[in-house]
């Protein structure tokens, strides 16, 4: 059963990878959407920092929730 779902996740993650990539391909060639994929996230990062600490402080689950991103980040 586990390696059924295991099979399941990674054929649903090639399809998914496909049906991005089509849709990106549709909006570029059809809509005139320009994707910018390879920008500098830190300015923004530091400008939103205070925010994201108060909402820490006043939001627990926030808190949580931030917490497990940066320790899957760091793996």
């Amino acid at each position: 059963m586990l390696e059924a779902a295991r099979n399941s996740t990674e054929f649903h993650k090639k399809l998914w990878a496909e049906s991005i990539k089509e849709a990106r391909e549709t909006a570029e060639k059809d809509m005139d959407v320009e994707f910018i994929d390879d920008i500098d996230k830190t300015p923004f990062i530091e400008k939103t920092k205070p925010l994201v600490e108060q909402y820490r402080k006043d939001y627990k689950e926030v808190d949580e929730l931030l917490t497990t991103i940066e320790k899957v980040r760091s793996k």
